[in-house]
Order: structure tokens, then C-alpha cells, then sequence
């Protein structure tokens, strides 16, 4: 499973596909940073580098959205084209390489988040500079101890999206399916408890894009809140991922 897992990594990793969404990433964070300068010399602003990892902060929720992209490169194409039998064919159970797409697609976030994290940091102090060291040294405290939180609710929508390319035979459908998760079940959520049970209400606290929320635009976030958030994104995880398991193992492909 280890060795599977370290051959799927390393053939994503040789994949245009992996490194132009990186590339697109790591130029969007460059942008962040001359626009910010723009603005400084254009507009008499002191916009430092501080501003732009808070900016990246507020951005996690929508960061979330490239989750389905991911959950794509690791089992979405194999099961449009087929080639994913091969993989079934190949002595290993279903469980387990279901598990290693899960695993793969949340360490190929991790890696496109540190990436984008350093290079996007670097080109930022050299373009905008820093207010002071203390200051830097809070804004970094504050973007890893947000960032890291977030990585647990971005796994729980990995296995979302993955769950998505298990159960429908479209990925076009999954990924839609995938965004309108995203996008729309908090509001629907909301109106349920608003107009049929107030239950519903306090199950919108629990959802991954409210935590996501709360992480990105808190004033101050509490250990309470990561703790919490960090527990409800690998609860998440860990049920979604059993369940395309199960959905998985009676799929016929």
C-alpha cells in the first residue's frame, strides 16, 4: 500500500496537469503582491507583506473549491477512462487503493500549499517588504496555525469529492455536484432551520464551508476553534471515506 501510494505520488508529480495548477497558484500569489504594490505606489498605501498572507487567509474558503481539482488527478480520470481496473486487477482490494487516492490527493494539497506558501512569501518581501520582524513573525504564527485547521476541513472535501467521482459515472456531474455542495447546502441548511426545525440551525455550525468560514475571518482564533475544526474535518474524512468504500466495492467498472 506504502509502495502504491509512493508510485501514484511520484507519477502525478511528473503530470502537466499537477504543475500548471501550480503554476497558476504560485503566479496568482505573485500577482497578489504587485497589485498590492501597485496600489502603494499609485496611492500612497503601505501595503506589506503582512496584508498579503492575511489576504491568503481570507482566501481559504475559496481555496476549498480547488479540492474537486485535486480529487480529479487522483481517481476522477482513472474512472473516466477505465484505466483504474487495471489498478483492481492488480491484487490490491478496492478498500485500500480507494484509501491511497484519499491520501494521495490530501498530500498533493499540502505540497501545493507550502509551495505556494514559500514562493508566494519570498517574491512578496522583496516586492512589498515587512512592517517589522515582530509583526511578520504574528501574521506567519497566525496563517499556520489557520492553514492547519484548514487542511483537515480540506481533507473532509477531498473525500467529498472523491465520494462524488465514486457514486457518479460523470465527472463533469461530480464536479458539479461537488461545487453545488460547497456552494449551496449551508444556504439550504439555513432555510431548513429557519422554516422546519431550528435543529438544523445548529447543524450548520458543523458543516466544513461554516468551519472554513470561521477559521478564514475570526478576528482571533481560539485553540478551541482549530481543535474543533481540525476534529470535524477528520470526522469528516474518515466517514466520507468509508462510505466510498462501500459504494466502491459494489460499483461495477
Amino acid at each position: 500500500m506504502r509502495n502504491y501510494l509512493k508510485a501514484e505520488l511520484f507519477r502525478n508529480f511528473k503530470r502537466l496537469f499537477f504543475w500548471v495548477i501550480m503554476i497558476c497558484l504560485v503566479t496568482c500569489g505573485l500577482l497578489g503582491s504587485w497589485t498590492l504594490n501597485y496600489m502603494n505606489v499609485h496611492y500612497d498605501k503601505n501595503l506589506t507583506l503582512e496584508v498579503l498572507i492575511l489576504i491568503g487567509i481570507n482566501m481559504i474558503p475559496v481555496f476549498t473549491y480547488l479540492m474537486g481539482l485535486f480529487a480529479d488527478i487522483s481517481i476522477g480520470e482513472e474512472l473516466k477512462n477505465g484505466t483504474i481496473k487495471n489498478i483492481f486487477s492488480s491484487g490490491f482490494s478496492r478498500g485500500k487503493i480507494y484509501i491511497c487516492k484519499v491520501i494521495e490527493a490530501i498530500i498533493l494539497v499540502i505540497i501545493c500549499t507550502i509551495i505556494l506558501l514559500i514562493v508566494t512569501s519570498i517574491g512578496g518581501y522583496f516586492v512589498l517588504g515587512i512592517n517589522t520582524n515582530e509583526s511578520i513573525r504574528s501574521t506567519f504564527q497566525e496563517c499556520l496555525k489557520r492553514g492547519s485547521a484548514a487542511v483537515f476541513l480540506w481533507s473532509g472535501a477531498i473525500a467529498l469529492s472523491t465520494l462524488f467521482y465514486a457514486v457518479l459515472r460523470s465527472g463533469t456531474i461530480a464536479s458539479l455536484a461537488y461545487i453545488f455542495a460547497l456552494t449551496f447546502v449551508g444556504e439550504v441548511v439555513s432555510a431548513l432551520g429557519q422554516y422546519i426545525n431550528p435543529i438544523f440551525t445548529k447543524m450548520h455550525k458543523y458543516l466544513i464551508s461554516t468551519q472554513l468560514n470561521n477559521i478564514a475571518m475570526a478576528d482571533k482564533v481560539t485553540n478551541e476553534m482549530l481543535i474543533t475544526s481540525g476534529a470535524i474535518g477528520l470526522i469528516y474524512t474518515i466517514v466520507l471515506t468509508v462510505i466510498g468504500i462501500m459504494i466502491i466495492n459494489k460499483r461495477d467498472i
